[in-house]
């Protein structure tokens, strides 16, 4: 049986996977006329490194990863998410969907290694961010993710698990090219 530890790390790591994907110069969700408008600009390979807060209170680890983006159609973006840390890794893949309709984001990721989905929804791109509702049922995880858009070359993910005493940080990653 894997650890509550082990559980978090995948589950955390997978939701950022479907999240980083956001276009650097995008326009807001509500102009988009599709997935390369809000993701285009980071299509591609990327690397990262950051922190992990495995369990609420105690201090962060240090993690790396590697993820990759690729546009499937005008209105999906395939990803997959390598991550690791000091006593665990991660090999997730899933997809972000874009609903032209209600101008809105939602994706999956699933970690074949340990068994675990991320479902990240109501998922609302601007210019310099992506925010989704962030929820991991087997690690009962629900919180937000963010990401932040810097530039063609760099951006961030921000992962905020929500508790009875308010947000507390769960991740952070700094990705480049």
């Amino acid at each position: 049986m894997i650890g509550s530890v082990h559980i978090r790390v995948a589950l955390i790591c997978g939701s950022l996977t479907l999240l980083a994907p956001t276009g650097i110069s995008a326009p807001s969700a509500a102009d988009s006329g599709g997935i390369d408008e809000i993701f285009g600009s980071l299509f591609g390979s990327w690397r990262g490194k950051g922190s992990i807060v495995i369990s609420v209170g105690e201090p962060a680890e240090k993690i790396s990863c590697r993820a990759t983006y690729v546009r499937a159609s005008d209105t999906a973006m395939n990803v997959k998410i390598r991550c690791a840390g000091v006593d665990y890794k991660v090999n997730a893949a899933g997809s972000i969907k874009y609903n032209k309709k209600t101008k809105m984001l939602s994706g999956r990721l699933e970690d074949d290694e340990l068994g675990w989905t991320v479902e990240l929804t109501g998922g609302h791109a601007t210019r310099r961010a992506v925010r989704f509702g962030l929820n991991i049922e087997q690690a009962e995880v629900n919180g937000w993710l963010s990401i932040d858009l810097k530039n063609k070359r760099s951006h961030s993910w921000r992962a905020q698990q929500t508790t009875s005493s308010g947000l507390k940080p769960l991740l952070t990653i700094g990705f480049a090219r």
